[in-house]
């Protein structure tokens, strides 16, 4: 990497523009015990400990907007990286924007077409059309699974089955097993790591086993740490902190806990090292359109050691959102997302029955990401981008192919893999 005679607008947007936020620091918070009181049935909805923050949400657009305004006078000529921050910046307001008008139904869905692709062009009705074939193509194996696959074939009594996506699926796959080989040569050290624990640990001991990953991956010495907030509706990436967050009073299986390294540290966090020590600083926070991607590759890698894995549960969202436009129930929504998750496990009459509390659980996270307020009505589509970031890893894999030197330049920064400008600004800035 060299510098060449460009500036940078990195140390300004540092001092002038809100620091990194992620949308949940903004969305109503639900702790552990509201989310224990609605799977228990002691409240209809889940009822959130603090409404939508406006105040901050606020400062934070204000501060975005006041940076935007000083380097618009700015010339591009001067800073190679002039229009990687308008975008950036553009897109946080888009975020903000989807906060405070989520109650806005048509500004709802405009901004979350803006942000996160328009469903139709994201092939929903195939992704909802293959989800009914394989829930038809299920031969239970309990009562449970039987009553699930029945709730979800009358649900979906408008849908045609069809399996025209299947070979977007083989492709994945395909992709996913070439990233074998780079997964057992780095992430090695998990089996040593991993070995004094139980099969299912605290929030506590779990946080304990990522700080320890964090130090092998050499990425502590970054300021990186692992962190327990109660609301934190999943684990996720706190940039401006450093933090991978947990949620507090949630259990760990062994087996979750592994992929959470291999995801979280192993993509996004080691995207985010390495962008704070490349040429173009902004890529440890992460350039225009890097998520989708990203995300794909973290659920690539999480699952490259698995000889079988079902992408089926990326197309959980598109169900969500459906389920949604019938129902304004989050009580609805949520039983027919937990009957589907029971049907995409497969799983025997034995382990459905010890896993039975897990899925309830599991829906509610996969909900409660899309409906933020706590209702039956969708106010963030985010949870597409998984979906979305696996054909655009598809269409990088095809020009580059899956060699070890193609995945570590992957992970050179927060970037889009798919705009080479970009990866110029993080080298040759």
């Amino acid at each position: 990497m060299h510098q060449n005679h460009l500036n940078c607008l990195f140390e300004l947007w540092q001092k002038t523009s809100a620091p990194m936020f992620h949308t949940s620091e903004f969305w109503p918070t639900f702790t552990n015990d509201a989310v224990q009181d609605f799977l228990r049935a002691k409240t209809d909805e889940p009822l959130s400990s603090s409404p939508t923050n406006r105040v901050v949400l606020l400062e934070n657009r204000q501060k975005i907007e006041a940076f935007l305004a000083e380097i618009k006078t700015l010339s591009e000529e001067k800073y190679a990286c002039w229009q990687i921050y308008i975008d950036f910046e553009s897109a946080r307001l888009a975020e903000l924007d989807l906060i405070f008008e989520a109650t806005d139904e048509a500004k709802s869905q405009q901004l979350n077409d803006q942000l996160f692709g328009v469903p139709a062009e994201l092939h929903e009705a195939d992704a909802l059309s293959y989800l009914l074939y394989n829930v038809q193509a299920l031969e239970p194996v309990s009562t449970l699974a039987a009553d699930a696959r029945q709730r979800l074939i009358e649900a979906w009594s408008a849908v045609e089955p069809n399996v025209n996506i299947k070979e977007l699926f083989t492709a994945y796959d395909d992709y996913r097993v070439q990233l074998k080989p780079y997964i057992a040569e780095n992430f090695a050290f998990l089996d040593e790591l991993l070995a004094s624990h139980s099969d299912m640990l605290t929030t506590e001991e779990t946080v304990e086993a990522l700080d320890a990953a964090l130090e092998h991956m050499e990425c502590n010495s970054s300021g990186w740490t692992a962190a327990i907030r109660d609301g934190a509706p999943n684990a996720f990436i706190d940039y401006d902190k450093k933090n991978i967050v947990l949620p507090h009073g949630r259990p760990y299986s062994k087996t979750h806990l592994r992929g959470l390294i291999i995801h979280e540290i192993g993509v996004h966090v080691t995207r985010s090292v390495n962008g704070e020590q490349s040429l173009e600083k902004l890529a440890a926070v992460g350039l225009p359109g890097y998520g989708p991607a990203e995300e794909a590759m973290g659920t690539l890698f999480e699952n490259a050691p698995r000889e079988h894995f079902e992408l089926m549960h990326s197309l959980v969202a598109f169900a969500i959102i459906n389920f949604a436009s019938h129902s304004h129930s989050f009580r609805k929504v949520h039983e027919l997302t937990k009957a589907l998750l029971i049907c995409l496990d497969k799983k025997t009459e034995e382990q459905l029955v010890h896993y039975t509390p897990d899925y309830g659980r599991m829906a509610f996270s996969r909900c409660i990401r899309m409906m933020r307020l706590g209702t039956g009505v969708i106010v963030d589509r985010s949870t597409t981008k998984y979906w979305r970031g696996l054909g655009m890893l598809r269409d990088y894999f095809e020009i580059h192919g899956t060699s070890n030197q193609v995945i570590e330049e992957f992970l050179l920064g927060k970037y889009d893999c798919l705009k080479p400008a970009q990866l110029k600004l993080i080298k040759k800035h």
